[in-house]
């Protein structure tokens, strides 16, 4: 399983293999503050460390949860 995270600032579980892309889960974790062209993006690369992604957008950090419940 693997952690993505997009430029519209959402995280998603997915499972990557051969045979092709299982998507999981998705979640919206922050906003996009910044726009390219006509489309709001978040661009800054998220941090992982312990159970936790840490990710950020101009106007809050966000610490957030990856333990299994």
């Amino acid at each position: 399983r693997f952690f993505l995270y997009n430029e519209v600032g959402e995280l998603i579980l997915a499972r990557l293999s051969s045979a092709g892309y299982e998507e999981l889960g998705r979640t919206r974790l922050l906003e996009p503050t910044n726009r390219a062209g006509n489309r709001p993006v978040h661009w800054s690369h998220p941090s992982f460390a312990g159970r936790c992604v840490f990710v950020r957008n101009d106007h809050e950090l966000l610490c957030a949860d990856l333990a299994a419940r």
